[in-house]
């Protein structure tokens, strides 16, 4: 078995933290493999819940294949990234036009 933490982007971090720090803290689900092959992207089941779907992209430039351990010590770290979006707004006065 190994441990999978889920990690969520942490939308305003304390100054001087990380944006993945304790409070930003997902959940954690144990799977299962055979001791000493890689633990790969593929074999890792996304978090299934709505508000992660809506708000949040799978961080892939954070991954590492690591390899499962037999006495259950392997650790594995998924992030997600918090989705952002740019918005443009226009202010508009009395007898003007954009």
């Amino acid at each position: 078995p190994y441990l999978v933490f889920y990690w969520l982007q942490d939308a305003d971090p304390a100054e001087g933290t990380e944006v993945y720090d304790d409070s930003a803290y997902g959940a954690a689900v144990t799977q299962y493999g055979t001791s000493g092959e890689l633990v790969q992207w593929t074999d890792i089941v996304p978090l299934d819940d709505e508000e992660v779907a809506n708000y949040f992209t799978l961080d892939m430039t954070r991954w590492e294949d690591q390899p499962i351990a037999g006495d259950g010590s392997t650790i594995i770290n998924v992030y997600y990234e918090r989705n952002r979006y740019d918005l443009t707004l226009y202010v508009r006065t009395c007898g003007s036009s954009l």
